[in-house]
């Protein structure tokens, strides 16, 4: 969050996971602190740089649909 310069709120609760990955044919498990994003103070200028999900999929079925000759 430092990296970012991404500020959290004083209510933030940190979150505590565990991500799985495989090095040297071993098996790891590495603790990974987050927050839920509504706890995050993300300004208008970070928002920008993030298309929303419901535009980005909206976008997807468009292109599909163009791509099987329908609404052309």
């Amino acid at each position: 969050m430092e990296k970012y310069g991404i500020e959290k709120l004083d209510v933030a609760k940190e979150v505590i996971g565990h991500i799985t990955y495989i090095e040297n044919n071993k098996l790891h498990q590495k603790p990974v602190i987050y927050y839920n994003i509504s706890d995050l103070k993300i300004t208008k200028e970070m928002e920008q740089k993030f298309v929303p999900m419901k535009k980005r999929e909206k976008t997807q079925e468009i292109e599909k649909s163009r791509g099987q000759g329908i609404g052309d």
